[in-house]
């Protein structure tokens, strides 16, 4: 018999999976302590279990509603009697057949998703109407009464969940969301009232502004996790947020239009800063090198995706310092600039701890093209590298193919898709089936090959789970052949390939089933 601490641990680290929600409901079942552990953790995240269905979302809003009536009242001090209540607090409605709550579930929430909320009040109304209604067929009007209640069940979350992580706005195209200003302020104040501290916020693509990020900055300070979109606040309050906070650990800013002082304040969280992500900022004003962020020498991942830096100022002296100081796990410089000069600098200073490389080449970019001196770098100092991106040029063909013989053993994914111009591939991708035995997901998009080469491929990675070979005029039926039998394999990339017919893939996919194998999700057109 395991003791409640037992107990305890195997409910958490089961909750952690979002396939385990049909699970931890059993688990309630079992006896009353079984219950209350079970029901801590099915109730603290459920949105997790909503973003992936395995949630009921209309029986989970109808379980909040009834959360909202009965103890939004006098009778709330009634939550953990095993005496039912008789009647509905809000309409005096005799209730003998309808479920009474045991717990108030919304006080048990440490996380607040208020996207995947406001998704689960809309599929609860429009199961509400008589003929049922699909979510998309809201109507304006219907609208309304989705906001009302929408409204009041964030307002109780607010006022009685002990909040910890909370996501404003994940979606950049969800216009039906109500979401304002007014409620970030309601939601800080009111947890800075119950003496309660966000470890995480994420913004997301909500317009935050300068009166936002002062609610922040005076009573939101010890945030562990911090992501914006920041295209409407101005560079001094950002860096005046920064500077507050105490313990930040993962900061992500996006669509910032200037950053000079931000860029300064960052450096002030160098006892905890260690993931930054800066995405599609504009650091044209930034033209001192970055030391205050050398010195962050906790920072382990560094993404600067799309950033747009200054002409008139060495790229090389400005990155120079961070590559010099900071030992990373992770860097991507998808579409910016790097300097050849920087990247050979992070191979030989993040030598046994550099794992993920991320560098697809910025549109446009003729100063720094070619990094095949970067490349021949990463294979003789980073030993240790799992992921490598690079849609490589053809003059970076040798450098590539040194850097899979030297290193390909411990890669598990990489992705080097690339218009060659019809250029015959196969020495790489033989390369590739000799020297990358544990890799699982390959890109290989727009390479020619021959047959021969795609056997080797095939056979050397039996690990390969997901294949990338789309806009390839090599792709036919003998192609698909050889993959009858990968039986790691799980999804298929062949889009655009011309030599590919239904008809084919149709037979690929019997044949598959006829073998015994796992069934493969094929993406084409």
């Amino acid at each position: 018999m395991m003791n409640d601490d037992c107990i305890k641990i195997v409910l958490e680290k089961l909750a952690e999976d979002t396939d385990s929600a049909n699970t931890l409901f059993t688990t309630t079942l079992l006896n009353k302590t079984w219950n209350l552990l079970a029901t801590q953790n099915l109730y603290k995240d459920p949105w997790k279990y909503c973003l992936y269905n395995y949630c009921d979302k209309k029986k989970l809003i109808s379980t909040y509603i009834l959360c909202y009536e009965y103890f939004n009242n006098a009778n709330f001090n009634r939550v953990n009697t095993d005496e039912p209540l008789p009647k509905r607090p809000c309409t005096g409605e005799i209730t003998p057949d309808i479920y009474i709550p045991r717990y108030d579930y919304i006080s048990k929430a440490n996380n607040l998703h208020i996207p995947v909320l406001y998704k689960c009040i809309e599929s609860w109304y429009a199961s509400t109407k008589n003929p049922i209604i699909r979510p998309d067929e809201i109507t304006d009007d219907m609208r309304l009464n989705v906001n009302d209640k929408f409204f009041q069940l964030l307002k109780m979350f607010i006022d009685r969940a002990l909040i910890k992580e909370c996501t404003f706005h994940e979606s950049q195209e969800f216009t039906a969301y109500p979401i304002q200003l007014q409620h970030l302020n309601e939601l800080i104040t009111t947890l800075f009232n119950r003496h309660l501290h966000l470890r995480y916020l994420n913004l997301g693509y909500f317009n935050c502004n300068d009166n936002g990020l002062e609610i922040l900055t005076d009573k939101c300070t010890a945030l562990e996790t911090f992501k914006i979109k920041a295209y409407g606040c101005s560079d001094e309050a950002l860096a005046k947020f920064l500077r507050a906070q105490r313990k930040l650990t993962k900061l992500k800013i996006r669509d910032a239009t200037e950053m000079r002082e931000t860029m300064n304040a960052i450096g002030t969280l160098s006892q905890s800063i260690v993931k930054l992500r800066i995405l599609n900022c504009n650091l044209e004003n930034c033209t001192s090198p970055f030391t205050n962020i050398g010195e962050c020498t906790r920072l382990r991942s560094l993404y600067m995706r799309c950033i747009s830096f200054t002409t008139n100022t060495s790229l090389s002296q400005l990155l120079m310092p961070i590559a010099q100081n900071c030992e990373f796990h992770n860097i991507d410089f998808s579409k910016t600039p790097l300097p050849v000069e920087v990247l050979i600098e992070i191979a030989k200073k993040s030598s046994t701890t550099l794992r993920r490389v991320h560098l697809v080449r910025p549109d446009n970019d003729t100063q720094y093209l070619d990094l095949s001196a970067g490349i021949e770098a990463l294979a003789q100092y980073a030993t240790n590298l799992r992921h490598f991106e690079r849609d490589i040029l053809p003059s970076e063909i040798d450098s590539t193919s040194y850097f899979l013989n030297s290193i390909g053993q411990s890669l598990e994914r990489l992705e080097i898709d690339s218009n060659m111009d019809g250029r015959d591939m196969s020495n790489l991708i033989e390369t590739i089936g000799r020297k990358c035995q544990k890799l699982c997901v390959l890109n290989i998009s727009n390479f020619e090959f021959n047959l021969d080469a795609f056997e080797e491929l095939v056979n050397g990675c039996r690990l390969l789970h997901t294949l990338n070979i789309d806009y390839s005029q090599s792709v036919n039926d003998r192609v698909l052949e050889l993959l009858v039998h990968a039986s790691s394999l799980q999804t298929l990339y062949i889009k655009l390939c011309p030599n590919v017919s239904v008809e084919e893939i149709e037979r690929f996919h019997e044949e598959r089933e006829f073998a015994g194998e796992r069934e493969v999700e094929v993406e084409y057109y």
